[in-house]
């Protein structure tokens, strides 16, 4: 859990440990692969309940994939709980808005693109 702390001058701020996922992160930023996805597949929805654009969405998934492989699907949103989404990837994030219908949606317009184009297109932009 993320532990409160109180500094010297009274200023209150939480500690929270990314282990590896700050490296992680730190790609996923330097590299635009999140804005090079949305390039390739806009959101094609203005409902405001969703709230990530699939570049978003893919990280996350990178990031759940590599810390939380052997839960179900649904069960997501647990694990980013305990994470600083916001100081690895960069955007607002709160774990309710993550859950197995937003992943369904991406991956849905990630087979509708293609998946072997899409890759291959995000290697070819990213190196």
């Amino acid at each position: 859990m993320n532990e409160m702390i109180t500094s010297r001058t009274g200023e209150k701020f939480y500690n929270c440990c990314i282990h590896h996922l700050g490296m992680v992160g730190a790609f996923i930023r330097e590299t635009g692969i999140m804005e090079k996805i949305d390039e390739m597949i806009p959101k094609l929805s203005n409902n405001t309940s969703f709230h990530f654009s699939h570049g978003q969405v893919v990280a996350l998934m990178i990031i759940n994939g590599l810390g939380y492989t052997s839960k179900p699907l649904y069960m997501c949103h647990e694990y980013f709980r305990k994470k600083d989404v916001e100081t690895i990837l960069g955007f607002e994030f709160k774990p309710e808005w993550f859950n197995d219908d937003v992943i369904g949606r991406t991956l849905d317009a990630m087979f509708e693109y293609g998946l072997t184009p899409l890759f291959s297109e995000l290697a070819f932009k990213v190196y």
